[in-house]
């Protein structure tokens, strides 16, 4: 008899030692599950605020784009003035650059294609001038830099364009003056080659890439 009430009594210890793990076991589920229920709703809050912040941040910055491009159309310069003529060959020699782009591509005859491009970079401060270009010459974009926001190009393609356009304005305003003359020599050579219909023939659109 005394062993089974030993046995008894050390079987009631156990499961009431049982009960009071699990009680405690419990007890850490459930508060661990309810502060990491909260962290996610934290969470989930500063993403919904940083979202609706950069939304803010950029519209604003796309209205402020907006009103600067406005702005600078409306306050045009005179380019039929002689002295901003002039003004704006001394930004082409500054701030302009002619090169001739490359494209490699199965449309094209010999899987090459040579493209002249005229562009002017200004900070948007400078959009007034970029614009100036684009309505002297009656063609051509003023876009953003990609990557830069508050960096603008003028850029006019193609040798019509700049056969009929910018080369007699650069003879006119920037060549007499310029220390680039060999640059803009290589440049109007490519540009007249290209015009001609060089690029259509094997040799002499080899001695033009090269």
């Amino acid at each position: 008899m005394r062993l089974l009430f030993i046995f008894v009594v050390t079987y009631s210890y156990l499961i009431v030692g049982y009960f009071i793990i699990l009680k405690h076991l419990y007890n850490y589920l459930y508060f661990t599950m309810k502060n990491l229920t909260n962290l996610t709703l934290q969470s989930n809050l500063n993403i919904n605020l940083s979202n609706t912040s950069q939304d803010k941040t950029g519209n604003q910055q796309g209205n402020l784009t907006k009103q600067i491009v406005s702005s600078e159309i409306k306050d045009k310069l005179d380019t039929k003035s002689p002295n901003v003529l002039y003004f704006l060959g001394g930004f082409v020699e500054g701030e302009g650059s002619n090169s001739v782009s490359i494209s490699v591509g199965r449309l094209f005859k010999y899987g090459i294609n040579l493209q002249p491009v005229f562009n002017i970079t200004q900070h948007e401060n400078g959009l007034k001038i970029l614009h100036a270009y684009k309505d002297l010459f009656g063609a051509g974009s003023v876009l953003q830099k990609s990557g830069s926001p508050h960096i603008w190009v003028y850029t006019i393609k193609g040798y019509k364009h700049i056969i009929t356009q910018i080369f007699p304005f650069l003879e006119k305003y920037v060549q007499p003056y310029s220390c680039k003359g060999h640059e803009y020599q290589l440049f109007k050579q490519l540009v007249i080659l290209s015009s001609e219909g060089n690029q259509r023939n094997k040799e002499t659109l080899i001695n033009m890439v090269k």
